[in-house]
């Protein structure tokens, strides 16, 4: 192994530096080599980040905005899979090359890759019963290390967590990482590769469900440090190591403020009631909500539901059952007047204009968007802040399309990127009764990851700048002498380096196999999943 790139979802650089005396792991790797922080993709969610960091492109050139997309035609919102990421990965870059590559557990890697010179072990969403390794038989040794079926998403989530005390999260959450720890290990043991990437998802979920208590959070970053040395300490001894975050975390988020109201309010959209019977409604009514259900199964002792129901009849019960706020639900397309509707929010931290030549009953023109971005924009920045002993705007960033987005894939970009209190209060999609802002008590994302770099390639300087997490792609090909695709987005991270870097360039390679559609079980699987860390309401 010449490289090996290991991604720490949601590390928060802040909370690394604060903690570094107890974090030797990581420590080290900044004595020996660097350390700084990387601006995340706009915005700053797993999904549209992960897409960036192995292209190393936003997301006009490849067409992956978040964790869902549009239908054709339509105005309802299915999950993303690899197969929309329409631009080359890292990992197929090198297998062009010859370059053999091991990729376990990276987000938005399902369905697997076939490579000619490695493998690829899906990350999450994943839905239910599916192959997630491609080959297929890459999995077998690590199970029998395991003694057990090998987990892509191996947490509890939704109400699972959310009504679990914070010792009994963190516990969940400690076994799910040294559950990823043993899998990842053992690949690198037992495989042979030149470059091999990896993602640890432990301080990302910690991130959001004890980001408001800092001592267990500390704990969980503990572990991971653990994890991180045992990993490394299975590598050949002058390999190159990368540790990243896609994003940072925990920033403790004590509102939210809910983006559809305000576009409503504003007259940018109009809303009316749906007809027929609401059934997930009257179950709320009835008290028959998720919620209910995990502390009515634990009232019976029961483990999991699943091991004492039929799979067919727990999803039924999956796409049935309401959570007990109705504003969970998320944003419903079926209650909006889309013939009078200019802009709305199906995503967390995204404006969309409803714009005629891609909306099926689009009522913006071309000519007037860039005037309504730069419109919304502005009146976006009027907003004050709820809390009331605060005196400033809501908005500490608010980013247009053509300042973010570029390529073949741009129109289906987000309008607006509005970032509220620096991710302090959460944009929601859901309505809320008129109310523009409720109470919150969820952690969310921050804008800036971490990047270490060590190893024999690498020099030893704190003289580094704030990248982006677009330069792991070039920064990786330049590692191991292959050229560069022209059209990325990244750097290479030069003053990180032992070497002065001259990377040659080459054209790009972004034919991609057709994009695999879930299948209807399939989408709801990958929603629940999505919705129990909070990327769908």
């Amino acid at each position: 192994m010449n490289v090996i790139v290991v991604g720490l979802d949601g590390l928060e650089p802040s909370l690394v530096e604060r903690w570094a005396e107890d974090l030797p792991t990581l420590r080290g790797l900044m004595e020996e080599g660097s350390f700084g922080r990387v601006r995340s993709a706009d915005p700053p969610l797993s999904a549209p980040a992960w897409p960036w960091i192995f292209t190393g492109k936003q997301g006009g050139k490849h067409g992956c905005f978040g964790f869902t997309k549009r239908r054709d035609g339509e105005y309802s919102w299915d999950p993303v899979n690899y197969g929309d990421v329409n631009a080359e990965s890292l990992w197929e870059a090198l297998d062009d090359a010859g370059v053999s590559c091991g990729v376990a557990n990276v987000p938005l890697t399902y369905p697997p890759a076939d490579l000619d010179h490695g493998y690829v072990v899906s990350g999450w969403p994943v839905p239910n019963r599916v192959e997630v390794s491609n080959p297929p038989e890459v999995l077998d040794a690590v199970e029998d290390e395991l003694g057990e079926r090998y987990r892509v998403h191996p947490f509890d989530m939704g109400p699972e967590l959310q009504q679990a005390s914070d010792e009994r999260v963190l516990e969940n959450i400690t076994d799910g990482l040294w559950h990823h720890q043993r899998a990842f290990e053992t690949l690198t043991r037992q495989t042979d590769v030149d470059v091999f990437c990896c993602v640890f998802m432990a301080t990302d979920v910690a991130g959001h469900y004890l980001g408001r208590d800092h001592d267990l959070l500390k704990e969980l970053y503990v572990e991971q440090d653990r994890a991180l040395r045992e990993l490394l300490d299975g590598c050949p001894s002058d390999v190159d190591a990368i540790v990243m975050s896609d994003h940072g975390h925990a920033a403790a988020s004590d509102w939210n403020f809910y983006v559809n109201e305000w576009l409503r309010e504003e007259g940018y959209l109009s809303v009316t009631d749906p007809s027929g019977v609401d059934l997930r409604g009257l179950l709320r009514t009835a008290g028959v909500t998720r919620e209910r259900l995990v502390r009515a199964k634990r009232a019976l002792g029961l483990d999991d539901v699943r091991e004492r129901l039929p799979q067919p009849v727990f999803e039924a019960l999956q796409r049935v059952v309401p959570p007990a706020d109705e504003r969970s639900d998320g944003f419903d397309p079926g209650r909006v007047e889309w013939s009078e509707t200019v802009a709305y929010s199906p995503d967390q931290n995204v404006v969309h204009l409803n714009t005629a030549d891609t909306h099926p009953e689009g009522t913006v023109s071309e000519a007037e968007a860039s005037r309504l971005r730069a419109e919304i924009e502005s009146e976006l920045g009027e907003i004050d802040h709820p809390a009331p002993d605060r005196d400033d705007p809501l908005m500490t960033e608010i980013r247009r399309k053509e300042e973010v987005f570029d390529g073949p894939f741009a129109d289906a970009a987000p309008d607006v990127i509005p970032i509220a209190d620096e991710m302090h209060v959460t944009v929601q999609t859901s309505f809320n009764d008129g109310d523009l802002f409720a109470r919150d008590e969820w952690s969310e994302h921050r804008q800036f990851g971490a990047l270490f770099t060590a190893g024999d390639s690498f020099a030893r300087t704190d003289d580094v700048r704030d990248r982006s997490i677009l330069d792991l792609f070039p920064l990786v090909l330049d590692l191991i002498d292959e050229p560069v695709p022209e059209d990325v987005d990244g750097e290479v991270p030069a003053e990180r380096l032992a070497y002065d870097p001259d990377p040659s360039m080459r054209e790009s390679h972004d034919e991609h196999a057709p994009s695999r559609d879930y299948t209807e079980e399939e989408s709801e699987d990958v929603r629940e999943q999505l919705k129990g860390l909070g990327y769908l309401e």
